[in-house]
């Protein structure tokens, strides 16, 4: 490869990475490179060991369920198919229309075939194994379901006997038997602060004289100053 800086030839390692798992993973296999002698594309018939289990980062285990043959050229050639049941486990071959058992069942003996025809490899995700639950683990489990319906249908029956459901502290309504709250002084309003000092006025003024009341005053000074 060249460096995107400098331009110059250097060697490189190509690595893919799987960030999230598939479901099915499915392999093509590079079976075709061009020949710049020929200057065309030339098939490679190196056996291959395909392996039935396949583990990849992270533990995560893959199962092959399905292989794709291929014979011939890139120009001509054919396709079959050799397919595992789910069933039974049997390996199906599948060519054109015809679909035959094989007479010779895949890994049986090791857990890789080598073989030159594998072209396409598709692998299943191993799903994890079955949680074994301790005996008697069920009847808790209706046990204690059989407690908590008994305990609604009781609580049930003790909101019925009540008549009504009894409110809480937030929600219930002030009574006269309820204690009253000590009371809270208010500013009062404009109205009520300009009665309350003509109030005070009056009450803390003297009393108005009457006129005979003045005339009087006055005789006894004049009478006063003439002594």
């Amino acid at each position: 490869m060249y460096c995107d800086v400098c331009g110059a030839e250097s060697d490189a390692t190509i690595t893919c990475e799987i960030k999230r798992h598939p479901e099915v993973l499915m392999l093509l296999l590079k079976r075709f490179e061009f020949d710049y002698q020929y200057m065309t594309y030339v098939k490679s018939n190196l056996n291959v060991k395909v392996p039935f289990t396949l583990q990849i980062p992270e533990n995560q285990t893959y199962e092959l369920y399905a292989v794709v043959d291929h014979f011939g050229d890139l120009r001509s050639g054919h396709y079959t198919a050799t397919i595992r049941s789910q069933d039974d486990g049997t390996w199906y071959r599948f060519d054109d229309r015809r679909v035959s058992s094989n007479q010779h069942q895949p890994f049986e003996v090791d857990d890789f075939e080598t073989s030159s025809r594998p072209y396409l490899l598709l692998y299943r995700m191993k799903k994890d194994a079955k949680v074994t639950l301790p005996e008697g683990f069920f009847n808790l489990q209706l046990n204690a379901s059989s407690l908590t319906a008994s305990q609604k249908r009781k609580d049930k029956k003790e909101k019925n006997e009540m008549g009504r459901k009894i409110p809480s502290n937030a929600e219930r309504k002030p009574n006269v038997s309820d204690a009253q709250e000590p009371a809270v002084w208010k500013k009062p309003a404009v109205k009520d602060r300009a009665e309350k000092r003509r109030h005070l006025r009056r009450r803390c003024s003297p009393l108005k004289k009457n006129k005979k009341d003045k005339k009087k005053e006055k005789q006894s000074c004049l009478c006063l100053c003439f002594r």
